[in-house]
């Protein structure tokens, strides 16, 4: 994902073990059962593509609400007086420590990426170098969580998204 800042979330969903070798325990097949058992075999098919699903979508809503936590104004930081393009006098309020970072050329906002790795691993992260010290701050510089806040903002969601997900799969 270049050399940008790069979050990486693991999810687990409490309910269900995902680990292949526990997906079957618990099973008893009755005689004539054929039809239950060929849902069995493909239970690992299913849950792993609703899993990737899921988490698909929830690395869609971190993108989203992290790019509107960096757009929402007013932010209360420090104001600057800058030139745009043109020459133009500006005035910029930077974002305060623990606050979503300040969008100012929207350079690192467009940098949000999201990428699912597997059924259980779901990378948030910014393409743009400078978001890792927006992120993480600096000796000089507090940090501005845009990643961690848009997280723990959706939380709920992204757990009910795999759980709404697995229970499709499973009632399929």
């Amino acid at each position: 994902m270049g050399n940008g800042y790069v979050c990486i979330v693991s999810f687990i969903y409490r309910d269900i073990v995902f680990s292949k070798a526990n997906r079957y325990m618990g099973i008893k097949l009755e005689p004539g059962s054929n039809k239950v058992l060929l849902k069995i075999k493909n239970l690992d098919k299913l849950t792993d593509k609703q899993l990737r699903i899921s988490l698909y979508d929830s690395g869609k809503k971190l993108k989203q609400t992290a790019s509107t936590n960096i757009l929402k104004k007013p932010k209360s930081g420090r104001k600057y007086i800058r030139r745009d393009k043109l020459g133009r006098r500006r005035v910029h309020i930077a974002s305060a420590p623990g606050e979503s970072w300040a969008n100012r050329t929207g350079e690192a906002r467009r940098g949000l990426v999201y990428r699912v790795s597997g059924t259980d691993k779901l990378i948030f992260g910014n393409i743009v170098e400078h978001a890792a010290y927006m992120e993480n701050g600096t000796s000089n510089v507090k940090p501005r969580p845009a990643h961690l806040i848009s997280i723990r903002q959706n939380n709920k969601n992204i757990t009910r998204y795999i759980k709404n997900r697995i229970d499709k799969a499973l009632k399929g």
